[in-house]
């Protein structure tokens, strides 16, 4: 996936066009962008996080909010 590429990028509109091409890859493939989410999460910037989550299901966003929230 192009979004493991940028895991590491610091530049802000980087991060920012990540987290959007994330946001629109869930429209169609909602169950891969949750696994990457997880798999990925403490790595990736919370921005990135919350705009590629904000189209999926609600179950699948809420448990990437429950998996933040015990992983730390």
């Amino acid at each position: 996936m192009v979004a493991e590429c940028l895991l590491k990028e610091e530049d802000e509109l980087v991060q920012k066009g990540c987290g959007w091409m994330l946001k629109a890859a869930s429209k169609s493939y909602p169950d891969d962008v949750f696994e990457f989410v997880l798999r990925y999460q403490g790595q990736l910037p919370r921005s990135v996080v919350r705009t590629a989550i904000a189209k999926l299901p609600d179950s699948q966003r809420q448990q990437v909010l429950r998996h933040k929230a015990t992983s730390h």
